[in-house]
């Protein structure tokens, strides 16, 4: 214990225990002295700036445009364009997106509670609601434009219009909304301005989280906007649309002739005019003289100027590349390759692009469903189908039932068929043959398993 020798005691200064700890404790002030990290320079922020979480630019909100913030990111304009064969875009593209929202739109889907029930009857009236959920197109077309934007822009909206007991959900141009946010970069919550829609570069409405549901898909942290699958491949896609301009061409406006003729060098200017008219009046209109050789006097040697070949591996590379962005299988585009390579292709390609989709949907629905309807105790479920084929079903459910190691009961294959389960009587009956002892396994799986083939 020190002795008081009458010294004043006096007090370390908080800023100086402050700096002590923010390199590590006190235990560190020797090391510091000597070539030390340095202390951290003092920041100049409030407090309550804590949790910001970007460094957006300044004054952010007086940003009237959409995405014209981000500089180094495609207009939504341009990347609905090249996606758009009509007004000059990639046709591969446009057959990959649609190929998409086929395989999605297919599905069968149902709502259910999120205990395990039917939903009751709000469930029903719900669904109701949903075959059209705009009041006019059916879902899968309703579906098909939120998947449209969803791939192309990442920024599909949904409008919740109030109308009578349940509102009709329109799908509105998400590429006219211009995304706002807070002090600390997130989406603003109600009574706040979360959207304001542009129309003629004028800002013409402002919009709450519970007016609009805009889903993005795929956020990142430094950016407000999505990242669109489009724009993921958008250097690839200006490489297809140069080299698809480049074959166009070549049927339409190229300025080298099929086919260069050479004529005796004896020959005047107005002797090879000559000839050449005459040479076009024998074939001009003359579709199948085209297409044959003419043998004609005067040693005219043929030089052949165009490469006849006009696909070659870059068109195949553009093709894969395009269907790998958007996990789709590339095998309908590119050279065939053996059918369980094509196969495992397919799979791949539904697990990757297709499922995580329709996941993401399902969350697009469950918010639908608690924001424009008031039922979160509702779950929106995508409903699994069987195998179309058959005999393909059939094939399955004998190799799980008949194997070596069977892991389905014939009564469990029933009841994927959607059948009532067969007592061992009724089987007996079936087979006229004497039940077997239940303790004895195997037998009983061979007893089923004869009944299943029958």
């Amino acid at each position: 214990m020190a002795l008081n020798r009458g010294g004043k005691i006096t007090e370390i200064e908080q800023a100086m225990i402050d700096r002590l700890n923010r390199v590590g404790g006190a235990d560190q002030a020797q090391a510091q002295s000597f070539f030390g990290s340095g202390q951290p320079v003092q920041p100049s922020a409030p407090p309550e700036v804590r949790g910001r979480l970007s460094d957006y630019p300044n004054y952010y909100n007086y940003t009237i445009t959409p995405r014209a913030d981000q500089l180094t990111s495609v207009g939504f304009s341009t990347l609905r364009t090249i996606s758009d064969p009509a007004q000059g875009g990639l046709d591969i593209l446009a057959l990959v997106i649609e190929s998409i929202k086929d395989q999605i739109s297919g599905s069968n889907w149902n709502i259910k509670g999120r205990d395990g029930s039917d939903g009751g009857e709000k469930a029903a009236k719900i669904m109701q609601r949903l075959r059209k959920p705009d009041g006019v197109n059916p879902f899968r077309t309703w579906l098909r434009q939120i998947i449209h934007d969803h791939l192309v822009i990442d920024q599909p909206a949904i409008y919740i219009r109030p109308t009578g007991e349940l509102p009709l959900l329109d799908v509105m141009d998400g590429a006219t909304l211009s995304l706002k946010i807070d002090a600390y970069g997130r989406t603003p919550q109600p009574p706040y301005t979360a959207y304001q829609q542009v129309i003629k570069g004028i800002p013409a409405i402002d919009y709450t989280t519970s007016e609009i549901i805009c889903p993005i898909y795929n956020r990142r942290s430094n950016r407000v906007y999505g990242y669109s699958r489009v724009e993921q491949v958008v250097n690839i896609i200006n490489l297809a649309l140069r080299r698809q301009l480049s074959q166009i061409e070549y049927y339409t406006t190229g300025s080298i002739p099929d086919m260069l003729l050479g004529v005796p060098d004896t020959w005047s200017v107005d002797q090879i005019a000559q000839y050449q008219e005459w040479f076009d009046s024998v074939l001009s209109g003359n579709t199948a003289d085209r297409r044959r050789a003419k043998f004609i006097p005067g040693g005219i040697t043929p030089h052949q100027t165009k490469d006849p070949v006009i696909k070659d591996n870059l068109d195949e590379w553009i093709a894969r590349v395009v269907s790998y962005a958007f996990s789709i299988s590339p095998d309908w585009a590119v050279a065939q390759v053996n059918k369980a390579t094509a196969e495992i292709q397919k799979e791949t390609a539904l697990e990757q692009g297709v499922v995580p989709i329709k996941l993401w949907l399902s969350d697009v629905m469950d918010e639908v469903l608690e924001k424009a309807f008031d039922a979160p105790e509702l779950d929106f479920d995508w409903v699994e189908e069987g195998s179309v084929d058959p005999k393909q079903q059939a094939e399955i459910l004998n190799i799980y039932v008949n194997g070596l190691n069977p892991i389905l009961t014939v009564n469990e294959a029933r009841a994927e068929l959607g059948l009532d389960p067969l007592v061992e009587e009724e089987q007996s009956v079936a087979l006229n043959t004497p039940p077997l002892p239940l303790d004895v396994n195997k037998k009983k799986r061979n007893f089923e398993s004869r009944i299943f083939l029958i």
